[in-house]
This record gives C-alpha cells, sequence and structure tokens, in this order.
C-alpha cells in the first residue's frame, strides 16, 4: 500500500493536461480494463483511475494483464491472480499517437495469451480453496515445476502424466507418437491400471481457470431470481387481502371481511373463482416452478462433485448417488448425510412448495359465519374472512422458500458445474468416459447389483477434467467410506405388483371415501369436527407423489428399455427426459411416439388440476360454500383423474411389470458398468466437448443400430453384458444364466471353454 501525491498527466484523446491528485492505492484491488480504455482514457477521476497506477521509476502509468482466472476463492485467488500480474509502463507516444495504439494492443494480446500459455507461476497449490487436505509435497512441487499445466495428471510421488497421451477408445493403434515416434497404444494406461501396483497409484489434476460452467436455464440466476420475485409477490399478495379485509371492518360491525353474501349463487362468477380456485393455482404453478429447479440441481449435483479439484470426489457422493427416483421427502437427509447443500437447499424449498404451500393457500380464506358449528339459512349474512393465523402462517413458508432460493443461487453462483454442456442420456456418459482409465474399475461388474459396485468403487475418488472423467486419489483404509448399501432390487417397486396394487387399493379407497363424504351426511358429522379442505388437499399431494415416483422411473428406463427390445435408432443413446420441463415432455414423448409414457405424463400434468379441485372441495359445508355445478365439477375431475391413475397404473404393471436390467440405471456409475467393455465406445471419440444435439447428428452419421444383451469385449474379448452396437451375441433375460449356459457346451477343461469362445485369461 502506497500513497501517490504528485503531479500526474491524465489521459485523454487529442490532448494531454496536469492535473494533481491524491490517491491512496491497493495493487490487488485494481480491475483489469480494455486495450482501449488504457490507450485511449478519458479524464482520470476517482474510479476511473482504479484500474490504473502512476508509476513514480517509469513516471507513466501501468495496467494488469488480462487474466482468465475468475476470483472463485477468496484471498488465496487473488494472491494467485498478483502473481500472476505485469505490468507495462504506457509511453508518451502510446498517449499522443492513435495509430499506435492499434501495435500496442497487438502487442498486449500477444504477451497475455503468453502468460496464458504458460500457466500458473508460483502458486501454492497446497492452500488452494476446495482442497480437502493437503496434497503430497511432492505433487505441489510437480505442478510447480510443470507450472500447473492442466494437460497433465500428477501422481504422489511427482510423477507427471501427460493426458494428451490417451487418445481413447477410438485411437488408432498404428498413431505415431509425434515427439517420439513410437507407436501408441490407446489402451495403454487402461492395462496398465490392472497390473500390480499401477491400481493403487493417485493421480491429483490443478485447478483449471477454464474450468466449464454449463448449468440448465432454470439454474441461472435470472430465473432464481424470478422465482424469488414470486415468493415476494405471493406474500404481498396475502398481507394486501389481510389489510384489505380489516379496512373493511366497519362495514360490517367491526368485522374483518372481503366480501358478503347470502348465498355462493349470488356470488360473480369471477369472485367465486378467485375465492376457491384462485390462491391454489397459484400455489400449485409455483410449486411446479420450483420442483422444475429441484430436478435439475438434483440431475447436475454428481457432476459438479466430480469437478472439485485437486482429488475429485469419493463415488458414493457422486458416480453413485441418485436423487431423481428418491422418495422426495427424504431427499434432505440423504443431502445432509453427503453434505450436498445446494440439493439440501433446493429439496427443502420443494418440499415446502408442493406440500406445505397448497393447503395453507387453501384455508387462508374462510367462510363466516362458521356454518359448520350450527345451522344457517340464505337469509343470514356470510362473508368470506381472511384467516390471521393462517395467513401469517402462509407468509413464514414463502419467507423461507425466498430466503432458501437466494441460497441456492448463491451457492451456484460460487461454483462451477464442470460441465460443457447437457451430459443428456448415456451418450453423455460414454463421452466423458471413453478417454480414461476409469473404465478398467468397472471390470466385472456387468450384473453386479448396486451394493457390489459400491465395495468395489470405495477404493478411490473420481474427478471430471477436461469434461472426461478420471482416476484420482487412491484412499487409504481409513480414509475409505464405511456406511453400508443395501441391495436394491432390480426393478423400481411402485413398477411391480407388491407396489402397484397396494397403490391402486389406495386410489380406490379414496375415490370412494370423497365420493361418500360428499353426498352422505353420516360422514360429514364426524368430518364437521376437521379442517376438511387441509385434509383433502393433503391427501392429493400424497397421491401426487406417488404418481411422481411412477413418472420419474418410467422417465429413467424409457432409453434401457428401448435398447433391451433390440435394434434401437443411434437417437436412443442421446435420449434422456429426467430434465424435461413436466408440460413439455407431452409434445416431446409423443413425438418420439413412446405413448406410454406420454400417458403418464399427461395424469402428471392433470395431477396439479387434481389438487385444486381437492382444494375447493368441503364436505362438511358443500351448500354453504359451494354451488351444486361448482361442486359436480370438482368432485368429476377429482375422481376422473385418480381413475385415471388406476388405468395408467394397471398397463405400466402389464407392459412393464418385469424386470429387463440386472439393475436400476439411475447412476453414472451403473451406466459407466453396461459400457465399459462395449465396441461402441469408438463412436463417442473426441465427443467430450460436444453439445447433445452435435452428437446426435454424429452418431446418426454412423448408420449403427445399438441394443442391450451379450457381447464379446472390446479389449478383452470375454463375454460382456451390456450395451453395444448391433449385432449382439444374444438378448437379455433376466434371470437366465448366459454364462453357465455356454459354458455347459464346453466338453471340459478351462482351457477348451477359453478356445472355443476366445476368451483369454
Amino acid at each position: 500500500m502506497s500513497s501517490i501525491q504528485q503531479e500526474t498527466p491524465t489521459l485523454s484523446l487529442g490532448r494531454s493536461k496536469t492535473t494533481r491528485t491524491s490517491k491512496t492505492w491497493s495493487k490487488g484491488n485494481m480491475l483489469p480494463v480494455s486495450e482501449d480504455e488504457v490507450l485511449d482514457t478519458s479524464e482520470l477521476k476517482g474510479s476511473q483511475v482504479a484500474p490504473l497506477e502512476y508509476s513514480e521509476i517509469s513516471g507513466g502509468w501501468v495496467r494488469r494483464a488480462k487474466t482468465s482466472v475468475q476470483n472463485r476463492s477468496g484471498n488465496l485467488m487473488r494472491s494467485l491472480t498478483r502473481k500472476l500480474t505485469t505490468y507495462r509502463p504506457i509511453s508518451g507516444e502510446d498517449r499522443d499517437f492513435r495509430p499506435a495504439k492499434f501495435d500496442r494492443a497487438r502487442a498486449l494480446r500477444e504477451e497475455e495469451q503468453k502468460a496464458l500459455d504458460e500457466g500458473y507461476v508460483g502458486v501454492d497449490l497446497d492452500m488452494f480453496s476446495g482442497f480437502s487436505s493437503a496434497i503430497p509435497t511432492r505433487t505441489a512441487e510437480a505442478m510447480r515445476n510443470n507450472r500447473g499445466n492442466t494437460e497433465y495428471a500428477y501422481t504422489a510421488t511427482g510423477e507427471i502424466v501427460d493426458l494428451s497421451t490417451l487418445h481413447g477408445l477410438g485411437g488408432s493403434y498404428d498413431d505415431p507418437d509425434d515427439e517420439t515416434g513410437t507407436r501408441r497404444n490407446s489402451f495403454a494406461l487402461t492395462r496398465s491400471s490392472t497390473g500390480n501396483g499401477q491400481s493403487e497409484k493417485s493421480y491429483y489434476f490443478p485447478p483449471d481457470p477454464e474450468t466449464p460452467n454449463w448449468k440448465p436455464a432454470t439454474m441461472r440466476p435470472i430465473y432464481l431470481s424470478i422465482l424469488m420475485f414470486l415468493s415476494l409477490c405471493i406474500i404481498g399478495f396475502c398481507e394486501y387481502l389481510y389489510q384489505y379485509s380489516v379496512s373493511k371492518a366497519e362495514q360490517l360491525n367491526g368485522i374483518p371481511h372481503l366480501t358478503r353474501f347470502k348465498a355462493v349463487k349470488d356470488m360473480p362468477l369471477g369472485a367465486f373463482a378467485l375465492w376457491k380456485y384462485f390462491p391454489t393455482v397459484i400455489a400449485v404453478i409455483f410449486g411446479v416452478l420450483v420442483q422444475v429447479t429441484d430436478a435439475e440441481v438434483k440431475r447436475v449435483e454428481p457432476y459438479f462433485q466430480l469437478s472439485r479439484k485437486p482429488k475429485g470426489a469419493r463415488a458414493a457422493d457422486s458416480l453413485n448417488i441418485e436423487y431423481l427416483t428418491f422418495w422426495a421427502i427424504l431427499c434432505p437427509l440423504q443431502a445432509i448425510r453427503h453434505k450436498h447443500w445446494a440439493v439440501m437447499i433446493s429439496s427443502v424449498a420443494a418440499i415446502l412448495s408442493f406440500a406445505a404451500v397448497p393447503p395453507l393457500q387453501s384455508v387462508f380464506l374462510d367462510l363466516k359465519p362458521d356454518v359448520k358449528g350450527g345451522s344457517n339459512s340464505d337469509s343470514e349474512v356470510k362473508w368470506i374472512a381472511v384467516d390471521k393465523v393462517w395467513t401469517r402462517l402462509l407468509e413464514v413458508v414463502m419467507f423461507l422458500i425466498f430466503i432458501l432460493i437466494g441460497v441456492l443461487q448463491w451457492i451456484l453462483h460460487r461454483r462451477k458445474s464442470g460441465l460443457v454442456g447437457d451430459p443428456s442420456g448415456i451418450a453423455g456418459i460414454a463421452a466423458m468416459a471413453n478417454k480414461s482409465h476409469i473404465l478398467m474399475d468397472f471390470k466385472g461388474l456387468d450384473m453386479a447389483g448396486t451394493e457390489q459396485i459400491h465395495k468395489q468403487l470405495r477404493k478411490r475418488t473420481y474427478i471430471l477434467h477436461k469434461s472426461s472423467l478420471w482416476q484420482a486419489e487412491y484412499l487409504k483404509e481409513h480414509e475409505r467410506p464405511t456406511e453400508t448399501v443395501k441391495k436394491q432390487n432390480a426393478h423400481p417397486l411402485l413398477l411391480r405388483l407388491e407396489g402397484g396394487i397396494p397403490l391402486i387399493i389406495y386410489l380406490l379407497t379414496m375415490m370412494a371415501f370423497i365420493a361418500l363424504a360428499i353426498h352422505w351426511e353420516k360422514l360429514n358429522t364426524p368430518l364437521q369436527k376437521s379442517t376438511t379442505t387441509w385434509l383433502l388437499t393433503a391427501i392429493s399431494i400424497s397421491i401426487k407423489m406417488f404418481w411422481e415416483v411412477i413418472d420419474r422411473d418410467l422417465r429413467i428406463l424409457q432409453p434401457f428399455y428401448l435398447l433391451y427390445k433390440r435394434h434401437a435408432h443411434s437417437d436412443v443413446l442421446t435420449l434422456d427426459y429426467t430434465g424435461t420441463v413436466p408440460a413439455w415432455i407431452i409434445w416431446k414423448t409423443f413425438k418420439n411416439k413412446h405413448y406410454l409414457l406420454t400417458f403418464v405424463c399427461t395424469i402428471t400434468v392433470f395431477n396439479e388440476v387434481l389438487t385444486v379441485c381437492m382444494g375447493s372441495l368441503d364436505p362438511s359445508n358443500t351448500e354453504e360454500e359451494e354451488t351444486p355445478l361448482s361442486t359436480t365439477l370438482s368432485l368429476v375431475l377429482a375422481e376422473l383423474i385418480m381413475g385415471a391413475q388406476v388405468v395408467g397404473i394397471i398397463i405400466v404393471l402389464l407392459l412393464r411389470r418385469k424386470p429387463f436390467l440386472p439393475r436400476q440405471p439411475g447412476t453414472i456409475s451403473s451406466v459407466l458398468a453396461y459400457i465399459y467393455a462395449s465396441h461402441m465406445l469408438t463412436d463417442f471419440n473426441n465427443m467430450e466437448t460436444e453439445p447433445t444435439e452435435k452428437r446426435r447428428k454424429i452418431l446418426a452419421s454412423k448408420g449403427k443400430s445399438y441394443g442391450f444383451g451379450w457381447f464379446k469385449g472390446l479389449v478383452d474379448g470375454k463375454w460382456h453384458l451390456g450395451i453395444d452396437e448391433e449385432e449382439l451375441a444374444r438378448g437379455y433375460t433376466h434371470g437366465e444364466d448366459f454364462l453357465g449356459a455356454m459354458l455347459q457346451t464346453v466338453p471340459t477343461g478351462l482351457d477348451q471353454y477359453e478356445t472355443a469362445f476366445n476368451m483369454p485369461s
């Protein structure tokens, strides 16, 4: 920190004058400016001076070199930026002659690009924010000596591994090395990783100043800001209604109210709709908007965990994690256990938005006097009141959602996803994995269950670097996760008879209960003692939660079902319905002729209508609060939607109840275990940075079809079960012992078996 008080020249186009300034400078706080601002600046005043510094030694203004380093890690990154900074004096020729500006700008760009090409200089990577613990000393020294070059990985012994030598599975075995002239084997590192000692080697990756940061539209600041604005609007609207009702108290003997009437049928249609339907409709729409963001946060979270430098993340926290089909109420607990704070926050916000807000919206407007406690006639005056307690509770919940979304936006702003684009479908995962030796960690997991995959991958961490998945640190025994993973059924519960039939019974029971509650006086009597509107809304939300599990399961399984049917078009590899907006997916599935999923997703949308209809019904007082037409309409719609759900579950059980995969494919690791030995991996060479649409076109141009079944591996020539290009040796039948049946065809001896089926030991 130094203080400058002297006559200094002020830069301006076409003139030069002297002005006396007194300014305290902080070198670390200066900001980069463009070349035009450096060479052709208006009068330097206040903040206009801040990007520049007057050098007493050179007698001229100097500026900081531009870098692509992002200030994401506090004081250390500011220190890093200062170490990368170079200062250049601006000569009188630069100030006085405009043509010289262009030469100077070109020189600046060339020097700055050279600085970026050289990488980090003198960086203490051990202190870099985000490191869970200090990396080995030799690793840090190797990184410093190599100037943090991100094209290399670094081992614990200081060895530098050139990532560019991995050509991927699509590389030619005969491609010569550019420098040595030797032949490169694209599987050299893959094979060596399975040898003695090599499998326990740790790899560390330097921070990448060009880490990609693609995020879905619903995770971007503008969308989250809209959600926060809507939260405040709902709070303001509820408070306005309450204050307005208080202001009208003098018109009804000091009783706060919004409007008064003698019979519901005398109310204007618009006023009736605003009372009975509008609050719930707003709550439902808001809940859907929040849920869309929640789904995307859960989908992207594993990739963010993998992109953390220098060690990446444990498989249990990344490759093996899956939130989309997890029971929504329990997601926050699972996120807390894994320290996935963005998922925890988005899950809580989503639960409050779809499970708490609609019931509160349906009861904060109430009919007075309390007709449930005694008889009333059409001659008595009734009024709609804003319940103070429910209103305040609703405002508190909405403000909590506002805070949660604000915190989520702050978290997402501070971190990068590590993705260059949407990791859609099987192709997105295959493109990330076809270059690295991570695939050999999945050896023997073709038919493994979830618990076996967790056990095999617990030995090291994994990282997403340069849009590719890599092995990272090898964990010591005490560093490995110790939690046990329960054995998972190969098929989702609600798609099986033991889950689907109880859900059908529950829906039929609710259909009968609601119909009887509306029309049977004996059932109305006990209901008069409860808040029936709140209860019915809660029932509709529980039905919605069950149905969304079915919806999510079918979305995830659809591409794999098409592969199971064999000879699927290449588009199946980029097909991904998990991140699609609920309404848009109806058209998308219909266009792709996936009619079962179209029907299921249509019911998902109508479940929001079910919540509105159930929230408008009041079995204890239908005549006082609704017209016969509105009661009939709400009841019929609710019964039709629940009836459609029953039909939908029956169809799903008929068409999808049988397992067609050895395990559920919801996690990244599950998909990798299906493709690690596939010939089709060569189709994804150099695709890791390509957008989904370009991947789709490249795959389509190859003219191949794909399926799920048995094939001989690309590297080892052994039999594998998974996804590969056609023709496969045989399709998959759940429960069939294919390898055992093949073994029985061999007369005797292991050698004969290997010879007959070309299976090297």
